[in-house]
């Protein structure tokens, strides 16, 4: 076209055109941008194939496959196994199978398997969550949530009052929870380490002496 080449766009295209033809023609009809279409392309053409196959029955828009993408090749690189290899886990078949059709559900399932796979102590971050919120005896309608993630600390606390009792109410038991120090430091200790504390609660309130 008498234009100068643009020397990243042409290696860009180049690393696309090496992703096997029929590949290719699956990415167009999933409708996967060039960007994508390079995440896959730094993969071996057996992984390619591996993850082009699942495509069909999975609901992926492009920022979810390009978290996906992004989740399996940092967690290929760093522990040395093909994306193959995290793609075929027994347990990631099964759960994706008990989805049926539903393939935002099955989406769901793939990324939760990735991040867990990257992230390989997100669960016991989660139980250890769990286990220091229910031992605050904070009613249901207080909301206690952590990110979804882990992706940064803390704890985001939400309720909702109908009237000023209520808010009385809520704000009372807010304030009881607070007085079980260890409880509490459990609590935010799990948003930044998959280490529990040891908990020692001692007298809470309300106990008889």
């Amino acid at each position: 076209m008498g234009l100068p080449a643009a020397p990243r766009a042409l290696e860009d295209h180049l690393n696309a055109a090496s992703i096997h033809p029929d590949l290719r023609r699956v990415l167009l009809r999933h409708g996967c941008s060039m960007a994508n279409a390079l995440r896959l392309g730094r993969m071996q053409q057996q992984d390619q194939e591996f993850f082009v196959a699942l495509l069909p029955s999975l609901h992926l828009g492009e920022n979810l496959l390009r978290e996906c993408l992004e989740l399996l090749w940092e967690t290929s690189t760093r522990d040395g196994i093909s994306p193959r290899q995290i793609l075929s886990d027994a347990k990631l078949l099964e759960a994706m199978e008990a989805r049926g059709q539903d393939r935002p559900q099955r989406a769901a399932v793939l990324r939760e398997h990735l991040l867990r796979a990257r992230m390989p102590h997100l669960s016991s971050m989660q139980e250890a969550f769990r286990k220091a919120r229910k031992g605050l005896g904070l009613p249901s309608r207080i909301s206690l949530q952590h990110n979804p993630f882990f992706e940064s600390p803390g704890v985001t606390v939400g309720f909702t009052a109908r009237t000023s009792r209520e808010f009385v109410h809520i704000s009372r038991r807010l304030w009881e929870a607070s007085q079980r120090s260890e409880l509490l430091a459990a609590l935010f200790h799990s948003t930044i380490s998959p280490h529990p504390v040891v908990l020692n609660p001692g007298p809470q309130p309300g106990d008889q002496g």
